[in-house]
């Protein structure tokens, strides 16, 4: 594995402004749910008060609706989307208080629960959904120190059990979910020099190198050929960084997270879509954390291919049809002035690509009907 610099180039674009109930907040998590909706938590409101509400933004009306408020009002906390479908909350610190307790919310009944308290307190840690749907807890701050333990939460009994130390403390670090199943802890301060990763196999701890440029409060972002982007954040000494750089993961994959593409269809008598289905389409979905949100990667990516010109096209999901395991529907002019021909579908989750298919994407003839899938 190794560190490179990276160079990127942005470009300035604007936003629709849709004005939250609760109003203006910080440092709260913001998780998206299985019906495509997003759940912010907590945070802390205007004039410092700790928020102990939480509302969903819902994508397809593009409006905000408030939901059930957590027992404990927190900030910098973390929240992951469970194998379940409920939310885990951990952790985060709040009205001078610093918090052990976790909170599950079940976005089905609109309630929360509490679930089993951390052995260590802290806030401005990352937690990290495994691929066995535990989830890993790293570094933090408490007890007036930065943490280097690590601790995993087994959602089936509800208990914690210590991950063991790594070599460093780290807080405002990021924890990324690896293709291979391990989870690579960038980053932070009191990192020390090397960044670490996490092999859920053997509860064991190895060194992932140094960052080029030591950052915390940074993002990290998987990418489809399995390297994680670290971008931004600030130095040590609290000066913001412009700069990124790239983690080269070995590309070893866990066969147990590939998606499986059963068939497809392209769908052009005035939809231009394509309909997937197979399953394991949905990901093992990362947590937000307070200011630092480590990119979830929390839903399939699909590309097409002309096999003829290797011509490549990404289609984003139907903003009116949620995906699900076994299906994905594309928006209705996904493919509105692609050539016809024999394309290649491929379905990417988490950074890890499944088999690919072939289809045909013909004209509205009846010779060819609306396409058709090819094993």
């Amino acid at each position: 594995m190794r560190w490179n610099l990276a160079i990127l180039r942005y470009s300035s674009s604007s936003f629709d402004g849709i004005e939250r109930k609760i109003g203006s907040s910080c440092e709260y998590t913001a998780t998206l749910l299985a019906n495509g909706q997003v759940l912010v938590a907590g945070g802390l409101g205007p004039a410092g008060v700790t928020l102990a509400s939480a509302e969903a933004y819902d994508s397809l009306h593009q409006t905000w609706h408030s939901v059930a408020g957590l027992a404990a009002g927190r900030f910098l906390h973390t929240a992951t989307l469970l194998a379940t479908g409920e939310v885990l909350v951990v952790g985060g610190f709040g009205d001078f208080n610093l918090y052990a307790s976790a909170e599950i919310y079940n976005a089905a009944t609109d309630t929360w629960r509490p679930a089993a308290s951390l052995a260590t307190p802290r806030y401005q840690h990352r937690a990290t959904l495994l691929p066995d749907g535990r989830v890993l807890v790293t570094g933090g701050y408490g007890n007036a120190h930065a943490l280097q333990s690590a601790e995993i939460y087994d959602p089936t009994t509800d208990s914690w059990t210590p991950a063991g130390d790594m070599a460093a403390p780290h807080f405002g670090h990021t924890a990324t979910l690896l293709r291979n199943g391990h989870v690579l802890v960038a980053g932070g301060a009191d990192a020390g020099v090397d960044d670490e990763v996490y092999d859920p196999s053997s509860d064991g701890w190895s060194s992932a190198g140094s960052l080029p440029v030591q950052r915390l409060q940074h993002s990290a972002t998987m990418l489809l050929d399995g390297r994680v982007l670290i971008a931004a954040g600030t130095a040590s000494g609290s000066a913001g960084l412009a700069s990124a750089q790239i983690y080269d993961a070995a590309r070893d994959v866990n066969q147990n997270r590939k998606p499986l593409l059963d068939s497809v269809t392209a769908l052009l008598t005035g939809a231009n879509a394509v309909q997937l289905s197979g399953s394991d389409f949905r990901p093992a979905m990362e947590a937000s954390g307070g200011g630092t949100n480590a990119s979830a990667t929390n839903y399939p990516v699909v590309q097409v291919m002309r096999l003829d010109s290797e011509q490549v096209q990404w289609l984003p999901a139907h903003p009116m049809q949620n995906f699900d395991d076994s299906s994905f529907n594309s928006s209705t002019d996904a493919l509105q002035g692609f050539p016809d021909g024999q394309l290649l579908v491929t379905v990417f989750v988490n950074g890890v690509a499944g088999a690919a298919r072939m289809t045909v994407l013909a004209p509205d003839d009846p010779l060819f009907g609306d396409g058709f899938d090819n094993p």
